[in-house]
């Protein structure tokens, strides 16, 4: 028991095709194999044809449950340069897993006559589609698709006036003059579906009785909706109603329409195109009015940002005495309508300082005068090199630096020099080296005791 069949659906195995056109092949691929399936679908063309003009619509594995269907569109697309001849193709499914075990369609021709030439004449074994037999007149289906038609001629006919009619008013006057007929399908875009645009014979022609009319149909085509002022949503759900697809969307400014709209279509509204056609959209951007920033903090100023859709661009500091880190202006400015996602740059108080110079000040007056900047002191280092105690001897960094409000600055001090020194003694209750602890110019430090000068700071 086959895994799957794999049928073409488009109501004749030949298809008539010009350079440049791309055509349209619709399958039904069915799991009758009693399990679920995972399939892989490829296009086997037979040369000259090559496999970059096949292009198969959707994912190229799919999954099937027993008994499940699924829909199979191939593109076709004949480059310009293709030459007149035959083109024949396969499609071929196999497991996913099991490359063994394929199935594969009937060979498809695609047919691409002679450019400009006359319309070639049926094969003498070419089926005779029903409705010709029945005499019916049926909807055309296949673009690009070739169906001919074969009727007993009686007489000698004269060859009626087509073009312009539509096909079931042609294949009624051909009947009645009981011509031979065959129709191919071409697309222009400028006429509706199913009218004959091109007749060969010329009207008027007396036509023997192994002669045939050719007729050029207009392929089924559709109009494009218009998607004017609607969202992408609308629009795409539109377009699919219609047989045709999303393109691509730009987007572009608008004082007027409304963010997100669509301004512009391509092709336009009530053209004529292929099932199928992407239509490329042009939409409004999304428009944000900018919220005052002036005052905040850059952080806070972000913040606002990202909640109103916008971003935050170039950040320049500018000094003018106020708060360091909040923003004096931006641009665009309060009130501005600009797309979402536009860079709003701001100015800000400045946020660096300028280090002053405390080297000879007694450190203490150092970090006063630092903590006045918004700085503080860093490390400190004592070093002996003969300054007065407690003087800054060098910083860092240094002199007129500039750096970020709340900065440290590391001090390099004179050490405290010690006057006098005493050994190791135990101290009784009413001797005078407790009376002299009491005194602050001195210093324990383990069982010695230091004298220190009174200018010290420490």
């Amino acid at each position: 028991m086959a895994i799957a069949t794999l049928t073409h659906v488009a109501g004749t195995e030949t298809l008539t095709g010009t350079p440049g056109q791309t055509v349209d092949y619709g399958f039904l691929l069915t799991n009758t194999s009693g399990g679920r399936l995972r399939m892989s679908i490829e296009a086997r063309p037979q040369a000259p044809a090559e496999p970059g003009w096949f292009a198969i619509q959707g994912a190229v594995e799919r999954d099937l449950e027993t008994g499940q269907t699924e829909n199979l569109t191939v593109k076709v697309t004949i480059p310009p340069a293709t030459p007149p001849g035959r083109y024949a193709f396969r499609l071929r499914g196999y497991l996913t897993d099991d490359r063994e075990r394929t199935i594969e369609s009937p060979e498809l021709v695609l047919q691409v006559p002679e450019p400009n030439g006359p319309l070639p004449k049926p094969n003498g074994d070419r089926k005779v589609p029903w409705w010709a037999i029945a005499g019916g007149v049926g909807a055309i289906l296949v673009i690009g698709g070739l169906i001919a038609g074969l009727l007993f001629i009686d007489g000698t006919p004269t060859m009626p006036q087509l073009e312009g009619k539509s096909v079931k008013e042609a294949i009624a006057l051909l009947k009645e003059e009981k011509i031979g007929f065959q129709i191919y399908e071409e697309f222009t875009g400028a006429v509706d579906s199913g009218q004959v645009i091109r007749q060969e014979p010329a009207p008027g022609t007396e036509m023997e009785s192994e002669d045939f009319a050719s007729l050029v149909v207009e392929t089924l085509s559709v109009a494009t909706p218009n998607l004017v002022d609607l969202s992408i949503a609308q629009a795409e759900e539109r377009l699919v109603a219609e047989g045709l697809a999303l393109g691509p969307v730009s987007d572009e400014e608008s004082a007027t329409a409304q963010g997100g709209v669509v301004l512009r279509q391509t092709p336009a509204a009530n053209e004529r195109v292929l099932p199928g056609t992407s239509i490329a959209v042009v939409v409004a951007k999304e428009m944000v009015t900018v919220n005052s920033l002036v005052g905040q903090t850059v952080s806070e100023a972000s913040q606002s940002l990202v909640a109103q859709g916008l971003r935050q661009g170039r950040i320049t500091q500018r000094r003018t005495g106020g708060t360091p880190g909040v923003v004096l202006s931006h641009n665009p400015a309060a009130g501005a309508r600009v797309s979402a996602g536009t860079a709003v740059a701001l100015v800000v108080e400045d946020q660096m300082v300028q280090v002053p110079n405390v080297i000879g000040t007694p450190h203490t007056d150092a970090s006063a005068t630092l903590a006045q900047l918004g700085l503080r002191v860093g490390t400190i280092t004592h070093l002996s090199q003969g300054k007065p105690a407690g003087s800054v001897l060098a910083q860092r960094p240094g002199p007129r630096s500039r750096v970020a409000v709340g900065s440290s600055v590391d001090l390099d001090v004179e050490r405290r020099r010690v006057i006098g020194q005493v050994d190791p003694v135990i101290m009784q209750p009413n001797s005078v080296l407790l009376q002299q602890l009491q005194n602050p110019q001195t210093q324990v430090i383990g069982n010695t005791l230091r004298v220190v000068p009174p200018d010290d700071g420490q």
